[in-house]
């Protein structure tokens, strides 16, 4: 009797285990369900799971899985283990998800086997449907500033390409130029519109599956900020994005954002030599207190990841051969917007380059992150430059008191002889001046003398010739009147 339980138990347990062996867990599908987070849907055949499944989170660069080279983001239990449909929501690590154009594919497989083996934890029926699937695709949007042509700049181009290059599916350029500079507000958010729909144009163009999510990175330069501003700003207030970039990761770069607005502390450096930094100067303010671009703001829970590019370098740190008309005058990028929190901005004022060559550096930042990043100060780097500084500081304090010290001493000395110096030449001019007096008074009581004696002289000498004179003229005058009447 005995042999029978037995034997009932070992085929039981046979039941048991073929029972097991029939269970299948296929995944359906995988999406995006926000920035951070993905949706799974799974189905139980034959369930319930003899024991909890887990899914685990992986992304690659090809479509095809190998759990070897791609990267786990995560694994979590499946929460039903139950037959029938389910749909489960998965938080990811805060950049999980983040843009990453050289992984574009996102996957869900169901009890994924551990290395070297070929089955998971769970015998199933099928093997084969454990995994789904979506693709990440990255579309830019580079929007230049201000500027005086009426193409694109030189570096848009040059940026557009260097990111597809980079497996960018798009890039959107923003040509406002003409706008741009336009004397008049309102010209930002008057073009962000036709931003926005160019944008889901190059969207619909895709080849997007249902699941498939689309990550946007926008590039902003300069006085374009404002239209990124305005561009976030409409997306927010009615939507005018696809669905599925709004479940994708959304990305801004500023480089130098500088709005168009005259603040009380002003945001550029001008050179006073000359006039032709005074006259930017004047031409920057009266364009800027005319366009008067809005205050930059960034909607809440829009951006998933910012970074921040600016400089501040004054005119006379910048070289003519390398900068150009900017050491003259050099605008200032903002050193701080909302949104932007401080480990995401990077001062790069060091790097002595002015507001026009900003672009410039980004594009060196692309195509050389690891030697850009090597050049980039880190905290010990400026807190010894702080102490070395703090240290000339205090060197040129002491030194600074040491030349005053001598300074005084040496005034003093001159002023002792100066004061003596000046009563001596003040004693030998009024000799002098006495002396001349003296002599001056000589001369013309001497000249006096002379003048009286040659006066008298003179009164003598023209009353003898006067007698002389009239005599003569006297017998003259008897002669010739006897000889008219000689009976007179």
């Amino acid at each position: 009797m005995r042999r029978w339980y037995l034997l009932l138990a070992f085929l039981s347990l046979g039941l048991s285990a073929r029972t097991g062996a029939a269970v299948d867990v296929r995944m359906e599908s995988v999406t995006a369900r926000d920035a951070r987070s993905v949706e799974v849907t799974y189905e139980v055949v034959d369930g319930p799971l003899p024991r909890p499944a887990t899914v685990s989170i992986l992304r690659s660069a090809g479509s095809s899985l190998d759990p070897a080279t791609a990267s786990l983001l995560m694994t979590v239990e499946l929460t039903e283990t139950s037959s029938g449909q389910h749909i489960q929501i998965i938080p990811l690590a805060d950049r999980a998800l983040a843009l990453n154009p050289e992984l574009p594919f996102v996957f869900a497989v169901a009890d994924l086997p551990a290395p070297g083996s070929s089955t998971g934890a769970i015998a199933e029926s099928n093997e084969t449907n454990n995994i789904a699937y979506y693709r990440k695709h990255t579309v830019a949007v580079i929007i230049h500033g201000f500027t005086t042509g009426d193409t694109l700049p030189e570096w848009v181009p040059v940026l557009a390409q260097l990111l597809q290059e980079r497996g960018y599916a798009q890039t959107v350029t923003a040509d406002w130029a003409e706008q741009s500079r336009e004397f008049r507000t309102g010209t930002p958010r008057e073009y962000a519109p036709e931003l926005n729909s160019r944008l889901s144009a190059a969207i619909n163009n895709l080849s997007l599956e249902p699941a498939d999510s689309v990550d946007v990175h926008w590039i902003a330069y300069s006085r374009g900020v404002s239209v990124l501003s305005a561009c976030l700003e409409l997306t927010t207030a009615n939507s005018s994005v696809p669905a599925s970039s709004q479940r994708g990761w959304t990305k801004i770069t500023l480089i130098d954002p500088h709005p168009c607005v005259n603040r009380e502390t002003p945001q550029r450096s001008i050179s006073p030599l000359g006039p032709i930094g005074p006259l930017a100067g004047f031409y920057l303010w009266l364009f800027q207190e005319t366009v008067q671009d809005p205050e930059v703001t960034f909607p809440d829970g829009v951006i998933a990841e910012g970074e921040h590019f600016y400089q501040q370098n004054a005119w006379y740190d910048l070289s003519f051969r390398e900068n150009g008309f900017e050491v003259f005058i050099n605008l200032w990028g903002e050193s701080s917007l909302p949104g932007i929190t401080a480990g995401q901005r990077y001062d790069v004022t060091w790097r002595r380059q002015g507001h026009m060559a900003m672009p410039d550096v980004y594009i060196q930042r692309l195509v050389a992150p690891s030697e850009w990043d090597s050049h980039q100060p880190t905290p010990g780097w400026v807190a010894a430059c702080q102490s070395s500084l703090e240290s000339a500081r205090q060197t040129a304090i002491v030194a600074g008191g040491r030349v005053q010290a001598s300074a005084a001493v040496a005034w003093e000395t001159t002023k002792s002889a100066a004061v003596t110096a000046t009563a001596a030449t003040k004693s030998a001019a009024v000799a002098t001046w006495t002396q001349g007096k003296a002599i001056t008074s000589d001369l013309v009581n001497r000249g006096h003398a002379t003048t009286v004696y040659a006066l008298n002289q003179g009164r003598q000498l023209k009353d003898r010739l006067a007698a002389v004179d009239y005599s003569r003229m006297g017998r003259h005058v008897y002669s010739r009147m006897t000889s008219w009447c000689p009976t007179w």
